[in-house]
């Protein structure tokens, strides 16, 4: 099974347990994969925190705000299971809005989020 796992506001609420959920998933063969809004450039950050948690093999897609789903379908990887604090995030892209707002706030003001929680 492959799991798409989002880092900000996700694993970054508790990183030690995502850590060691990520192992647990991979000591039970599955893989996991980090797919996170932010840009190519600013998942490193994502790359460090891992290795600092002998997980730096976990492969890091930055999708720039695009959705998530048919970014990681154009790359080729099929995911299964997503575990995303911001469901629409897998579908919808937020370019447009996030050029405008910060990202805290329209992740806290875009009339989907409120729809879904």
């Amino acid at each position: 099974m492959n799991i798409g796992l989002d880092w900000d506001e996700t694993v970054t609420e508790d990183v030690d347990t995502f850590m060691q959920l990520i192992t647990l998933f991979r000591s039970a063969g599955h893989a996991v994969f980090i797919v996170t809004a932010r840009a190519p450039e600013n998942a490193k950050k994502c790359e460090q925190v891992l290795a600092e948690y002998n997980l730096g093999d976990v492969p890091v897609y930055g999708t720039t705000y695009r959705a998530k789903m048919p970014f990681m379908k154009a790359a080729g990887v099929r995911i299964d299971v997503w575990i995303d604090d911001h469901p629409p995030r897998l579908l919808i892209d937020e370019v447009a809005e996030a050029d405008v707002l910060s990202f805290r706030d329209f992740r806290h003001t875009h009339p989907l989020r409120r729809r879904y929680y």
